[in-house]
């Protein structure tokens, strides 16, 4: 009734929202596809990691003791 008296379409203005709202979705994931594609294509200049089975790398070494705990 507000918008009526205020000589408002309110029917018009809500077409006018929505379409507003499915153009900023198409876009949003326009986007995100825009920037998916980028990432994949500069992910691609990243060398490869290559793992050796044998195991070269040092022991773990034991966890130091805490001078303060009591036993």
């Amino acid at each position: 009734m507000q918008m009526r008296a205020a000589g408002l379409d309110g029917a018009a203005l809500i077409e006018a929202v929505r379409h507003v709202l499915v153009d900023a979705i198409h876009l949003g994931i326009g986007v995100t596809g825009f920037a998916a594609l980028v990432a994949a294509l500069s992910v691609r200049r990243i060398a490869h990691i290559r793992f050796s089975r044998a195991a070269t790398a040092a022991p773990a070494p034991a966890p130091a003791r805490d001078p303060t705990q009591v036993e």
